[in-house]
């Protein structure tokens, strides 16, 4: 009807109402885009929201799975270096000693983080309707450090892997506990082992608690922020 009575103008040359029945066009078309728009926003922003709430229960249990991680890693140092300082003593505890070692190995604990989530809304394109500080220290978190830290932790089961078959089981017998030889230069290179495993742990353990610990507390306190909530220290 709109379009006849457009004709009609025309043919009338009545400019005024051609103009008028065009500008209600355009404009119905423009509210009707904007009415879509606001919509859309309204709709990543709700999706968004619940993406975040999602984000901050795996942050939680990934930071509560880092302090795990970080006390089975002192665990370790501490117990390999009681054992190269027995190893050096005149008449060394074997039985203490295989205590240690083995107490050392059972605790070489590493973080992989959950980024189901952040992979989410990665691909949703739930991130735009984030504002751009809390986009950097989601992205800082789970796009750089927990990835970095994932691949310190593959690193780490490598070199125990490595220690072992190429170092420990030369020179330490696992069933008896006790070293393969009593020969000063085989107890050097076992000390030598010990001093390996305990000083990769060193760096993991320095690592995970360093900056990726500094940015995802950081970031723990931004999403509750967002989301309105308490802040709480992780447990």
């Amino acid at each position: 009807m709109l379009l006849r009575r457009i004709t009609k103008h025309v043919k009338d040359q009545n400019w005024f109402a051609v103009f008028l029945d065009f500008f209600i066009v355009v404009a119905g078309i423009l509210i009707a885009f904007q009415i879509n728009a606001w919509s859309d926003r309204q709709a990543l922003h709700k999706a968004a929201t619940s993406s975040l709430t999602m984000l901050l229960d795996d942050l939680n249990m990934d930071l509560q799975r880092l302090d795990v991680v970080a006390a089975a890693q002192t665990t370790r140092i501490n117990a390999f270096r009681r054992a190269t300082n027995a190893l050096l003593e005149p008449q060394p505890d074997h039985e203490k000693i295989a205590v240690d070692i083995n107490l050392g190995s059972d605790n070489n604990r590493t973080l992989l983080a959950r980024d189901t989530v952040y992979d989410t809304m990665e691909k949703e394109g739930h991130m735009l309707a984030l504002p751009s500080e809390l986009r950097r220290k989601i992205s800082t978190t789970y796009g750089y450090d927990f990835p970095a830290l994932s691949t310190a932790g593959l690193q780490m089961d490598d070199n125990q892997d490595e220690v072992d078959s190429r170092c420990m089981d030369i020179y330490w017998d696992w069933d008896l506990g006790v070293p393969i030889s009593e020969a000063a230069e085989d107890l050097a290179r076992l000390r030598n082992c010990l001093a390996n495993l305990r000083n990769y742990s060193s760096w993991y353990l320095g690592e995970a608690e360093g900056q990726y610990r500094q940015n995802a507390d950081a970031l723990k306190t931004a999403l509750e922020a967002e989301l309105g909530i308490e802040h709480t220290e992780t447990q």
